[in-house]
């Protein structure tokens, strides 16, 4: 299902089953994703760090990246899609997490 109006406003650390941790931005309805997809074992685990994140031009920048490249999640999901980024979403992520202290 596309994504046609998206709001992050959670940074979360998601654990894969390699061990693998990474940071993404989410809201209440993809943190239900990723907790469906930890309790299916499709992920290890995931953890919120911080809720209410201001909503700078920053997150603006990747809530466009995502709901133009991605699909949002389903509770049908059988695998875990981990949402690769571009060099400089990738940045704007790291200046997001920089801003909250998370990192």
């Amino acid at each position: 299902m596309a994504i046609d109006k998206l709001t992050l406003d959670i940074i979360e650390e998601i654990t894969l089953l390699d061990g693998t941790k990474y940071y993404e931005l989410a809201n209440a309805d993809l943190n239900a994703y990723a907790e469906y997809a930890a309790e299916q074992k499709l992920i290890e685990q995931v953890r919120i760090l911080k809720i209410n994140i201001p909503h700078s031009t920053r997150v603006e920048a990747i809530e466009k990246y995502i709901m133009l490249n991605y699909d949002m999640p389903t509770f049908h999901m059988t695998k875990w899609i981990v949402w690769e980024k571009p060099t400089q979403i990738q940045e704007e992520l790291k200046l997001v997490l920089s801003d909250n202290k998370i990192g």
